[in-house]
């Protein structure tokens, strides 16, 4: 767990008030906009009319336009400006969603749904990475967890909002479904609206901070994947030479964001990574699940009949477990941060999450609530409790702006895509005929996942003991390397050490470049070290 000085205190506290309200909100109107999808299923098929399998249908073309464009978009988001970006997607899919309550044939629908999910493709990963650009390691889970539990907890109750919306059947000569698109539509476009004006792009470019704070902001977030030569922020020096950009601090100005083809190889060539990728499918699927079954289980279990009001009370006592799983999301990424650990974090509440949905598939509707608290209710909190440790787990490895990047969009485009026409109404996971089907798969596909994960830290731990046993040197160099660039990002962040590191830069040996670029700090001296001392030349 970091340990504050007043001022860095102050400065976390400042960028929780403005960028946790706002990116929250933007997952909000996310979920929202997948959970329009559901609470309409039943309904489009029979207004348009289509067949259930044609609805299927335009949820694969949503699921195949988002996975191929989910990496382009999240790797220039911020080459382009995340507040720009952002608002354009949001306000993009508003638009779409509202314009979608027009369409009077399935081919129209397919169309929205198609550019619904090229606009949503790189939303998720992208503003995952947006969030940890801001904040250290030892922050990241916290803040996610803030995120993604307000906004589940609060989507959570959508299905009062659903069924309060019935009302409203026929007015206009709209049915209940395209009024639910034209409220999604417009909620979209108004937080689009707030998103442009207020959103941050970059930690240099914070004009709510002053010029000390954002030095402060940009050297807590300065880690590997901006030192020199791997491919991130960059300054225009005569010559081309690729140097550190200070900060300036009388007028703020946005970095250079250079795409890394490098790192992107390597992170679609790791193995951990489409392990994550997989072990985030099965999540999502089972997530998506959580959405057409709770009530269900709910209503049986309770023995709740039919009717308005009763339907009202389902819907609120189906909410309770995901308003648990918030709170037991927040005390176990609060651990995970301050422990360091991830994998753990994520894999115990996975395992959890996977029991309650063999329970549920198990338990007959007959014993009541016995189902609903050791089968939902562990269900639902295990899964939502583990979302941002697995989202911190799988951004905390990557290294380099693009590969996190590439790391955000394979790990949350297949399972946020693919998981919508599986668990979709119509699809034959969620058949009537066989209520213990989706819990079932759900539990088999988080089990699966946690297993996953166990595997992802195998493999870590086999290649740090690797790299340990290269030598006394390597070792040392480990434990010198942060508290040398922590050191080197002091001075390369300032304009009051810009005349210091000159005078160091004169007194530095020549790099073998034909530029005479200088090796100052100790990163070059670094590598000349772990060359030497632990391989041996």
């Amino acid at each position: 767990m970091p340990e504050y000085d007043p001022q860095e205190q102050q400065l976390v506290r400042r960028l929780d008030g403005r960028l946790v309200p706002i990116v929250t909100g933007l997952y909000l109107c996310y979920v929202v906009n997948r959970s329009t999808q559901f609470h309409t299923g039943a309904d489009i098929p029979i207004s348009l009319p289509t067949t259930p399998h044609t609805y299927i249908l335009s949820q694969i073309g949503y699921a195949l336009a988002s996975v191929s464009v989910a990496a382009p978009s999240t790797l220039l988001f911020r080459k382009y400006g995340p507040a720009r970006w952002f608002a354009g997607m949001v306000g993009g899919w508003g638009l779409v969603s509202a314009c979608s309550a027009a369409v009077r044939d399935v081919s129209g629908w397919i169309v929205t749904r198609v550019l619904v999910g090229v606009l949503q493709a790189g939303f998720l990963p992208g503003l995952m990475v947006y969030i940890v650009s801001f904040y250290t390691r030892e922050e990241w889970a916290t803040r996610l967890s803030w995120i993604v539990s307000s906004a589940t907890v609060a989507v959570s109750f959508f299905g009062i909002f659903a069924d309060w919306g019935t009302r409203f059947d026929g007015v206009h000569g709209l049915q209940t479904w395209r009024w639910m698109c034209v409220s999604d539509g417009l909620l979209s476009i108004a937080l689009a609206v707030v998103t442009y004006l207020l959103l941050p792009n970059y930690p240099e470019t914070c004009t709510f901070l002053t010029p000390a704070d954002r030095v402060l902001a940009i050297a807590r977030s300065h880690d590997t994947d901006r030192t020199e030569g791997s491919g991130a922020h960059e300054s225009d020096d005569e010559g081309g030479s690729p140097r550190r950009q200070s900060v300036s601090l009388q007028k703020p100005k946005p970095p250079r964001i250079r795409i890394d083809v490098g790192q992107i190889t390597e992170a679609l060539t790791d193995l951990r990574n489409w392990l994550f990728a997989v072990g985030f499918f099965g999540v999502s699927v089972a997530g998506d699940v959580l959405v057409s079954v709770g009530a269900t289980v709910t209503a049986t279990a309770f023995g709740m009949g039919d009717g308005d009001e009763t339907t009202r009370h389902v819907r609120i006592v189906a909410a309770l477990p995901h308003l648990v799983g918030g709170i037991v999301a927040f005390l176990c990424a609060w651990n995970s941060d301050r422990t360091g650990d991830r994998a753990l974090h994520t894999t115990i509440p996975l395992l959890i999450s996977s029991a309650g949905f063999a329970l549920i598939s198990i338990i007959p509707s007959s014993l009541g609530p016995l189902r609903y608290f050791i089968g939902l209710v562990p269900a639902s909190a295990g899964l939502i409790a583990a979302f941002p440790c697995l989202l911190s787990y799988a951004l905390d490895k990557a290294q380099g702006e693009s590969s996190r990047a590439i790391v955000a969009a394979l790990t949350f485009s297949f399972g946020q895509a693919f998981s919508l026409p599986l668990a979709s109404s119509g699809s034959s996971l969620l058949d009537p005929a066989q209520p213990a089907l989706a819990p079932g798969i759900s539990a088999c596909l988080v089990a699966f996942a946690a297993f996953c994960v166990l595997v992802i830290r195998w493999l870590y731990r086999r290649e740090e003991a690797q790299m340990w046993n290269k030598g006394p040197g390597l070792r040392r160099l480990l434990n010198d390397a942060d508290e040398g660039k922590a050191w080197d990002v002091e001075l390369s962040h300032g304009d009051i050490f810009a005349d210091e590191g000159k005078k160091k830069g004169k007194k530095g040996r020549r790099g073998s470049g034909g530029g005479g670029r200088d090796r100052v700090g100790s990163e070059w001296d670094l590598k000349e070290y772990a060359e030497k001392e632990a391989f041996g030349f």
